[in-house]
C-alpha cells in the first residue's frame, strides 16, 4: 500500500505528467462545454436539391411522367449546436416534394419537406412549393411543310427561277406531353429570305408546331439545326429533246440507233449552276430490252420525269425507235451461263438448273448466223428483290458476248430455291 502511494506522489511530483494530465483535462472540459453548453445556431444550406420519386406513387399508377424541368434546388434555413450546423452541407439535407394529391394532367404545385440527417431543425425553406409538369407521354409522326415567308420573285433576277423546295428531313416524330402533341395540327420548317437570289441556297429553318400552346416539353427525333430547306434557283432554256438508252450493246453507245422525238425542244428549267453546260434533255430511259426489230413507238408523261421542270406546256412525249434492218431468232441460255449476283448474306440461293429456252434476239441476219447458244448469258440481279425461303420466281438480264450489235427482246423470268443460312 505504502509503495503504491509512494509511486502515485512521485508521479504527481513529476512536471512533465502534471503537463499532460493539465492538457486532458483541459481538453475535455472543452469538449464538454462544446457539446452541452455550445450556442444555438441559425445558418442556410444553399442549392440542396429537390427528390421527386415517382416510384410506386399515385402518378406513376395513372402512367404520369414529368416533362420540363426535373432539377428543383431550394435553400434550407436550419437551426441547432453551433458545432452541428457548422458540419452541415447540402448532401446532409434531404428535401422532398410530396406528390400524392397528383390526380391528373398539366402544372401540379407540390408541397416541399425537408428534414436533416443530423441533430438540428429545419426552420424553413427558400420555397414551401415547386410547379411541376405532368402528363402521359405520347409520339406522333408528321410530314414537314416548308413554309418561305417573302415572295421568292421579287428576290429572284427576271431569267431564272425558284424551284421547288427541298427539304432534308421529309418527316419527324413529336413526343412530349400527350395533350401537346395531340393538339399539334402540323409541323412547318419556315424561313425569311432578305437577299437576292442568284444561286441555289440552303437555309436552317425555324420548326414551328401549328396548334401546340406550350412547346416547352416537346422534342424532336432529329435536331432542329440539322434540318436545312433548299431554295433551287433555275434557269429558263429551250433545248433539244433526247432519249437515253440502258443496256446498250456496244455498237450502239457511241452510234445509237435512230430515233425521234416529239416535241423535239422542251422549255425547260435547270439548276443554274449546271445549265449552261446542258445541250440537250432527256425524256425518258428506254431498255435495249424492248426495242424489237423495226418500228417502236413509246408514249412517255412529262410529269414522271425529274431530272428537270418542263415548263412547257405538254403532257405527252412520243419516241419512235427504229430498227429496220434488222430481225430475229430465238436461242437458249445454257444453265452454266446464268449467274446471280448481290445474294443477301443471309441466304443460300441456287438457280433451279433449267436453261432459259426460246430467248429471242434482235440482230442482223448476218450477225444471227454466227450466234450459239453458248454466246448467250443471263445474269440475276437479286439487290432489291424480296427473296423469301424457297422458291423465287425473278427476272433476269439477257447479255450476247458472242456479238456487240446483238441484244436480247423481252423479258425472262428464272425459279431460285433461297435457303436460309
Amino acid at each position: 500500500m505504502f509503495s503504491k502511494k509512494g509511486k502515485l506522489s512521485a508521479l504527481m511530483m513529476n512536471n512533465k505528467f502534471i503537463a499532460v494530465l493539465s492538457v486532458i483535462i483541459s481538453l475535455v472540459l472543452w469538449m464538454w462545454i462544446a457539446i452541452d453548453k455550445s450556442p444555438i445556431e441559425t445558418t442556410v444550406i444553399k442549392d440542396v436539391p429537390v427528390t421527386i420519386d415517382l416510384e410506386n406513387s399515385v402518378p406513376s399508377q395513372l402512367g404520369l411522367e414529368i416533362f420540363g424541368n426535373k432539377d428543383f434546388k431550394v435553400d434550407v434555413t436550419v437551426s441547432g449546436k453551433k458545432f452541428v450546423v457548422q458540419t452541415l452541407d447540402a448532401g446532409k439535407i434531404t428535401v422532398s416534394a410530396q406528390t400524392n394529391y397528383v390526380d391528373g394532367a398539366g402544372k401540379k404545385t407540390l408541397l416541399l419537406k425537408a428534414t436533416a440527417n443530423a441533430d438540428c431543425d429545419v426552420v424553413g425553406l427558400s420555397s414551401d412549393y415547386i410547379d411541376v409538369y405532368f402528363d402521359t407521354l405520347s409520339k406522333k409522326e408528321f410530314t414537314v411543310e416548308p413554309v418561305v415567308n417573302t415572295e421568292l420573285e421579287s428576290l429572284v433576277p427576271d431569267d431564272l427561277m425558284a424551284g421547288t423546295f427541298v427539304l432534308s428531313q421529309n418527316s419527324v416524330t413529336v413526343s412530349g406531353p400527350s395533350s401537346e402533341v395531340n393538339s399539334i395540327s402540323g409541323v412547318q420548317a419556315v424561313i425569311d429570305v432578305n437577299e437576292a437570289l442568284t444561286s441555289t441556297s440552303t437555309f436552317n429553318p425555324d420548326i414551328v408546331f401549328k396548334g401546340a400552346k406550350n412547346t416547352d416539353y416537346l422534342s424532336m427525333d432529329i435536331d432542329e439545326k440539322d434540318i436545312t430547306l433548299t431554295v433551287p434557283v433555275l434557269k429558263v432554256l429551250t433545248l433539244d429533246t433526247t432519249v437515253t438508252f440502258k443496256n446498250t450493246p456496244a455498237a450502239f453507245i457511241n452510234s445509237p440507233l435512230d430515233f425521234t422525238v416529239s416535241p423535239s425542244q422542251l422549255k425547260v428549267a435547270l439548276p443554274v449552276e449546271t445549265a449552261d453546260d446542258v445541250k440537250n434533255v432527256s425524256v425518258a430511259t428506254i431498255d435495249f430490252s424492248s426495242i424489237s426489230s423495226g418500228h417502236n413507238t413509246y408514249n412517255f408523261t412529262t410529269t414522271d420525269i425529274t431530272d428537270y421542270s418542263v415548263l412547257s406546256d405538254v403532257q405527252q412525249v412520243r419516241v419512235v425507235v427504229d430498227a429496220y434492218g434488222y430481225t430475229s431468232s430465238s436461242y437458249s441460255v445454257p444453265t452454266a451461263n446464268i449467274s446471280l449476283k448481290n445474294v443477301p448474306d443471309k441466304f443460300t440461293v441456287k438457280t433451279d438448273g433449267k436453261q432459259i429456252e426460246n430467248v429471242k434476239i434482235i440482230g442482223t441476219e448476218e450477225e444471227l448466223q454466227k450466234l450459239t447458244n453458248s454466246d448467250l448469258f443471263a445474269e440475276i440481279d437479286l439487290s432489291g428483290v424480296n427473296l423469301k425461303e424457297g422458291s423465287n420466281t425473278v427476272e433476269a438480264t439477257i447479255t450476247v458476248k458472242g456479238s456487240d450489235s446483238c441484244w436480247g427482246y423481252g423479258k425472262y423470268e428464272v425459279t431460285v430455291d433461297a435457303t436460309a443460312k
